[in-house]
């Protein structure tokens, strides 16, 4: 499995089954950075599929460290402010040596 459960803030009693909420809220996470992503692949903005896969990633963990429990409007614009300021720093996402993938 994957080391400890650290990022999460010991998580309030009130969900009933946070489990189902989670697993929602990443798939939903992954599917909107995918889709907000895709306009700069297509752009020429991000060079392989490989850097794709990785921003992807990348973003959704970004994202999912800080948020939990069910979909809401600031998980979509807290998607949306990654994803641009991912471009904001260069036109083209190049992935940095030695940046790999952290699986």
């Amino acid at each position: 499995g994957r080391g400890g459960g650290s990022g999460r803030g010991g998580g309030s009693g009130k969900r009933k089954s946070s489990g189902d909420d989670d697993i929602e809220l990443r798939d939903e996470v992954v599917s909107k950075v995918k889709a907000g992503l895709k306009p700069f692949y297509l752009a020429g903005r991000i060079s392989s599929k490989d850097d794709f896969k990785y921003l992807a990633k990348k973003i959704s963990k970004k994202v999912l460290e800080k948020e939990s429990g069910p979909w809401s409007e600031r998980t979509q614009r807290k998607i949306h402010k990654y994803v641009e300021g991912t471009f904001q720093k260069s036109f083209v996402f190049q992935r940095a040596a030695g940046e790999e993938e952290e699986d």
